[in-house]
């Protein structure tokens, strides 16, 4: 058998055991509501059409909700929010003969309830799909050769990384290598990954990967070369007890597979990898100042194209000035964690930093030479140097446009 190209969707969404398989997927709702939104309607109809070539045996519906209410209110709520899925999937031609019901109130939280996006993610109904795949019917039962153990087999990531794993391993148990991949600013937001070495100097990123494999595997993975976002230069590092990166004293080495450049990088057992350099060119002070007797406890800020994440954390003090030492970029993301003057938690997630209020607007901080003429340079400025944070501004306080 020659090696195959899968992708992520199939290691993602199907868990795979000898006889079974199942894939899932969550409807969400309103705040007290048990309606379903015509968005989710089409999600559910996609769901179903995305199986149709499945044999369905059994589909599970389970209700949930956040954390508001007592415990009798919350648990008739999700039970009203599985009823109402259940009927869409009979609407849409499930027998409801293999619809098997399930409701929990808000005893079974996948996120914290002390915000109101944990809150909103909580309010969900989940429905899990169990099938087989169908098979056709043979006049002649034809033994399967064994696969060749000499071949390997390619697995496409979702934001572009392959791996490679030898083609009897990855046959004997599909789920023994569990890759997750950060490629951009929005997978370092959001599992707060911040590329800095042990002297906490910022470090541009192509990219790292967490893995966790089982024990006698060997995975070879493969991650783009972005030349635009990257350049040359870089190198290989690993994580440290701290969160920072260290740098390998070892070789980092390109491949090409269809036309493309990969960075190799040989992975076994658990941990991170990571490819970075450090900057070339001088860093930008970026400012962050609180008002209206706001503390700052952590600011972090992570960018796509270069590729980094900086991040400063105050433990057992509090500030109201926090300064951080970045590489310039277009449209960074921006976290913020503080308290009020009565010691309320504020934060500020994943949003864009133009979407603050800069200090000034001359303190842009510019990044690649644009043009130049004779001893006049012009230059591409982008974010600002100075941002002030009002109580407007955290998470709370947003009003969505």
């Amino acid at each position: 058998m020659r090696p195959t190209l899968l992708t992520l969707y199939l290691l993602a969404i199907f868990y795979c055991s000898a006889q079974d398989n199942s894939s899932i997927i969550n409807v969400y709702f309103s705040k007290d509501k048990y309606s379903i939104s015509k968005e989710s309607s089409e999600k559910i109809a996609d769901f179903l059409d995305s199986l149709r070539i499945m044999s369905i045996h059994k589909i599970r519906v389970i209700g949930h909700t956040d954390s508001d209410g007592t415990d009798i209110y919350n648990k008739e709520l999700s039970k009203n929010r599985a009823l109402a899925v259940k009927q869409k999937l009979i609407n849409y031609k499930v027998d409801e003969g293999i619809i098997d019901m399930g409701f929990f109130g808000e005893t079974q939280p996948i996120a914290e309830n002390s915000s109101k996006k944990g809150q909103q993610v909580n309010r969900r109904v989940e429905i899990i799909a169990y099938f087989q795949p169908k098979v056709e019917p043979k006049e002649e039962i034809v033994k399967e050769e064994e696969p060749s153990c000499e071949g390997d087999t390619l697995i496409e990531l979702a934001n572009g990384s392959l791996i490679k794993i030898n083609i009897c391993d990855y046959h004997k148990n599909p789920d023994c290598v569990k890759i997750q991949e950060f490629t951009d600013a929005s997978s370092l937001a959001n599992n707060g990954v911040s590329t800095e070495n042990e002297d906490g100097e910022v470090l541009i990123s192509g990219g790292m990967l967490k893995f966790d494999i089982c024990e006698g595997v060997t995975v070879i993975g493969y991650m783009p070369y972005r030349e635009n976002c990257m350049g040359d230069g870089m190198s290989l590092w690993d994580v440290t007890e701290n969160g920072r990166w260290r740098e390998r004293d070892e070789p980092l080495e390109l491949e090409e597979i269809n036309g493309r450049r990969y960075y190799a990088l040989p992975l076994s057992g658990v941990g991170f990898i990571n490819i970075d350099k450090l900057p070339r060119i001088s860093l930008n002070k970026i400012k962050f100042k609180s008002k209206d007797g706001i503390r700052l406890a952590s600011v972090s800020l992570f960018c796509d194209c270069p590729m980094w994440g900086a991040r400063q954390p105050y433990k057992n003090r509090w500030k109201k000035k926090v300064v951080l030492r970045t590489t310039c970029c277009s449209d960074p993301i921006v976290s913020v964690v503080a308290h009020d003057e009565e010691g309320n938690l504020l934060t500020i997630t994943n949003r864009k930093l133009s979407e603050l209020d800069p200090a000034n607007f001359l303190g842009r901080c510019r990044s690649d030479l644009r043009n130049s003429w004779w001893f006049f340079k012009i230059w591409n400025k982008t974010m600002y140097r100075k941002y002030k944070l009002r109580m407007k501004d955290f998470d709370e306080n947003v009003v969505d446009k």
